[in-house]
């Protein structure tokens, strides 16, 4: 229960749970397991990268557990904020931010969870809307099939990656993810990164 279910939403959490009975609380188990075994049976995968593999699933949970409440869709960093200054205050932005952490659900077959957004922000769609949903499925399916079709690693041996971008790309915290995994999993590729991120006004 969260404020915003209702104003008293403290007192009324622990009015809740001090009336609970055994059989509400079984009750309540097993609708928890059901929607988990819904939501597991809608897609798998299996990987050769069994920790890839780990953390794909892991991914796919953490989102799973702060997208349910349709009340109260997940900020930068979901529900669970570990310190007492987040960057951007942890809030909910309308852009690649906020956006980008749902599209992978789409091709794994959880289209459920990022439409609570929408339902969330505004309970008729627009034209509009539709329109910015349109270009994420065209996205996702053309990723899909490329992998398909072309299942080897992007970079070859001897090749040079330029990262280029805003502020986002000059703190070098996710393309050292792109890095770390490349000479990791290819340890025998000669591979070169720079990056020449420059954050704007």
């Amino acid at each position: 229960m969260t404020n915003h279910d209702a104003k008293g939403y403290e007192t009324l959490a622990v009015e809740k749970a001090r009336h609970a009975t055994t059989g509400e609380v079984v009750r309540l188990q097993a609708e928890h397991r059901k929607w988990w075994q819904s939501f597991w049976a809608e897609s798998y995968v299996e990987l050769e990268d069994k920790l890839l593999e780990k953390h794909y699933y892991a991914s796919h949970y953490v989102m799973a557990c702060c997208s349910r409440n349709p009340k109260f869709p997940p900020g930068l960093y979901g529900n669970w904020i570990t310190l007492d200054r987040t960057a951007w205050s942890g809030d909910i932005h309308l852009n690649y931010n906020h956006q980008a952490p749902f599209w992978a659900l789409y091709s794994s077959n959880h289209i459920g969870l990022p439409g609570i957004i929408i339902r969330t922000q505004n309970p008729q769609p627009t034209t509009t809307m539709k329109t910015m949903m349109s270009p994420i499925f065209a996205c996702v399916v053309l990723a899909v099939q490329t992998f398909a079709a072309e299942p080897q690693f992007a970079l070859r041996d001897n090749d040079r990656v330029l990262f280029l971008g805003d502020s986002i790309t000059e703190q070098k915290l996710y393309t050292t993810y792109i890095e770390a995994y490349a000479v990791t999993r290819f340890p025998k590729l000669k591979l070169a990164f720079a990056n020449r991120g420059w954050g704007g006004d």
